[in-house]
């Protein structure tokens, strides 16, 4: 099978060479003890949260799940009291390069 080049290509990057650029974040899955969502935007963005679903600099969401009453889940209560982690990765590479051309395009 030959080596998926498709980002050298874009990135206008040597064959051998494939960097990745990635968002990565940990939480307490009951910090807020409520769900809660992690929103990533590349650049500025709105103060209006109602905004950010359809923000063009939006570039990811993480959802984390959680009960709000812990009182009728044995396995949630246990997840809090040991501190789970819930961990995500969000990649950026194809945003930064769609971001990367589109100044390109204007500065020139």
């Amino acid at each position: 099978m030959e080596p998926d080049n498709s980002c050298s290509e874009v990135c206008n990057l040597p064959d051998s060479s494939h960097p990745h650029t990635l968002t990565h974040h940990d939480c307490f899955r009951f910090a807020l003890k409520d769900y809660f969502t992690i929103y990533v935007f590349l650049g500025p963005f709105s103060e209006d949260p109602k905004t950010w679903d359809h923000s063009g600099r939006l570039v990811g969401i993480d959802g984390i799940f959680v009960t709000r009453n812990l009182d009728n889940c044995e396995n949630c209560r246990d997840q809090n009291e040991n501190g789970l982690v819930d961990s995500d990765v969000i990649p950026l590479t194809t945003p930064l390069v769609a971001y990367w051309r589109r100044k390109e395009i204007l500065e020139a």
